[in-house]
């Protein structure tokens, strides 16, 4: 497992979540995940012209391109979300805190 680049202090402030802190970081996310979803897309369809060349049948190429979708979305949305896990926002910050916390 990696470490942290960036742990945060000892001493944690923790607030309660508002509507407004999980707008924040659900907009974080999504915005992201929509440009990926762009470009993953884009790439999939460069492949759609693949059956041309490779000879493949429009089923098979159906089922690579929607296989290849959903591993790449899915790789793509938990990186991202992973990115979000330790994002500052401003006024609060979103971090994992380990339950042994503090260290006995």
């Amino acid at each position: 497992m990696s470490r942290p680049t960036n742990p945060l202090p000892v001493r944690v402030n923790a607030i309660e979540p508002k509507w407004g802190h999980a707008l924040r970081v659900w907009w974080a996310w999504q915005w992201r995940i929509a440009a990926f979803g762009v470009l993953i897309e884009l790439f999939i369809r460069l492949l759609g012209y693949a059956h041309c060349i490779l000879g493949l049948t429009v089923q098979t190429l159906t089922t690579v391109r929607i296989g290849l979708a959903l591993v790449f979305s899915g790789l793509v949305g938990v990186y991202l979300f992973k990115l979000i896990l330790d994002s500052d926002f401003g006024s609060f910050r979103v971090c994992i805190i380990s339950k042994d916390f503090p260290p006995q």
